[in-house]
């Protein structure tokens, strides 16, 4: 596997000339750099004689090792049936496997998919022509599947699912007009993987603005028990707000609601990714006269949030993506500085104090109401974008990656070893008591070996060492060949 252990870790001639030395820090520190923005050729996925289309919740999910998972809506027939369809790569998106599709519904619609892993357990949600949310998984990532639950309760009026797991708890949010004029945010939970599913929770209960309800589309994120959720053109207090809403009990019961902007414009189209305490959150604002974006988080959790960042100064940048892994926090969007529907990119790697420049990845974006925008999901060093571009057929999906976006040389520790140079992943704490942690790897799985050199098992990097005996052991990375880390568990 590519990654960026295997671009910094190679061996010099026993009796080089020290000039040699200078030569491999030169390209340590300004080639290996350089990889770092590198992205790839975009990869068509289909290729169908209908359009498809992705939808404003996450569409790719990256895990575990090297898997990534795919999900998009596709026409059967014209204007009369929208199925679900599913495809994956286990290369870390170099060759992907032929599509697999989810539903077979006549003259009804399944749209607006939303997709997330846990371990091997693939969760899928999606609309089913406004009636209900439905709900699908793979126990052994994405090889076969289960058949589909309805997890919604109140029938007819729903729209805009979006999902994401923590462990063996699955959490999805909707948007649910049904009972009144005013669309509201419904949510439902799985404790058990999505094997059964509990009853629908209403998060919101005040009136809002309806008509452009499809920017309403709730997100939602999961960090260890706390469950993050916000939404947009909240107008409770007579303008279009975002607002946010979290549960520090995995879903159990719900605190109030936390207005995040207050300003006179239209604040809308939301995106939310949490990584330990440090909630992100993104939209599209149009206070300075036309759509730009916005960036805010909290450090604790959402208990308190800091002040908003604009991160465009173009005519229109909407449609943000936001997802973090560990220090390092991504964004795609859709955009039109060039006069056309183009699809942007942008990082930070010090969990949003700071950001990097905007990166253009492709054109043209498909747009429809609800449909077409692109997600990204990061795992190890690689950053994956999922969205819908222009094809023969009207839509198709389209792939592209950057296999070092999520590293940073300035993040590890860089050393000669002998004749070597090798990067050193760090634990923390260490000695531990109970587990340690890998920091900005907390996704990850490791294998830990006893001092004799036995595998004692495989650890997620959140958990190292969770119900060991205490001992000496030896963290490494479970797909690549870098340095051991000795970490050591005391009573």
């Amino acid at each position: 596997m590519f990654s960026l252990f295997s671009v910094v870790s190679f061996r010099l001639p026993p009796r080089a000339f020290p000039l040699t030395w200078c030569a491999l820090l030169l390209t340590f520190f300004f080639f290996v750099p350089s990889l770092l923005a590198q992205w790839e050729p975009d990869v068509r996925l289909t290729y169908n004689d209908l359009p498809s289309f992705t939808s404003l919740s996450s569409c790719v999910a990256a895990g575990p090792g090297a898997m990534v998972h795919v999900v998009w809506a596709n026409f059967t027939r014209p204007a009369l049936d929208e199925d679900i369809y599913y495809k994956r790569s286990t290369n870390n998106g170099v060759t992907w496997e032929a599509e697999t599709r989810l539903t077979w519904d006549q003259q009804l619609h399944d749209w607006l998919p939303s997709v997330t892993i846990s371990d091997s357990v693939v969760h899928v949600v999606w609309m089913y022509s406004t009636r209900d949310i439905v709900y699908r998984r793979s126990t052994d990532g994405g090889g076969t599947w289960e058949a589909a639950l309805r997890i919604s309760v109140t029938p007819n009026g729903v729209k805009c699912p979006s999902v994401a797991v923590s462990d063996s708890v699955v959490h999805v949010v909707w948007m649910h007009w049904a009972e009144s004029a005013w669309p509201e945010i419904f949510y439902t939970r799985s404790t058990n993987s999505g094997a059964s599913w509990s009853g629908e929770t209403r998060l919101t209960t005040v009136p809002w603005d309806s008509l452009s309800y499809a920017y309403l589309a709730p997100s939602i994120s999961v960090s260890g028990s706390v469950v993050h959720v916000v939404w947009g053109e909240d107008n409770r207090e007579g303008s279009h707000e975002i607002y946010y809403k979290r549960s520090t009990n995995n879903g159990v019961t719900w605190q109030t609601d936390t207005r995040l902007t207050n300003d006179p414009a239209w604040s809308r189209k939301p995106s939310v990714s949490a990584s330990g305490p440090v909630v992100h959150v993104a939209w599209s604002d149009e206070r300075n006269g036309y759509e730009e974006l916005y960036y805010k988080r909290s450090t604790d959790s959402g208990v308190t949030w800091g002040a908003d960042t604009r991160l465009t100064t173009i005519p229109i940048a909407d449609f943000p993506f936001v997802s973090a892994s560990g220090t390092f926090v991504h964004m795609v969007w859709h955009d039109v500085r060039n006069s056309s529907d183009d699809l942007y990119y942008k990082r930070s790697t010090d969990s949003g104090v700071t950001w990097g420049a905007d990166t253009f990845l492709s054109r043209p974006l498909v747009l429809y109401l609800d449909e077409g925008y692109p997600s990204v999901s990061a795992k190890g060093p690689f950053v994956h974008v999922v969205w819908t571009s222009q094809g023969p057929g009207g839509g198709e999906i389209y792939y592209k990656r950057n296999p070092t976006g999520n590293s940073s040389v300035e993040e590890e520790t860089a050393e000669i070893r002998g004749h070597r140079l090798e990067v050193e992943l760090k634990a923390r704490p260490n000695p531990f008591l109970s587990f340690a942690a890998v920091p900005g790897h907390e996704l990850e799985h490791f294998e830990l070996y006893d001092i004799a050199g036995r595998e004692v098992g495989i650890y997620k990097g959140d958990r190292i060492g969770d119900g060991l005996s205490p001992g000496v052991y030896f963290l490494k990375p479970e797909e690549q060949n870098t340095k051991s880390v000795r970490i050591v568990k005391v009573r």
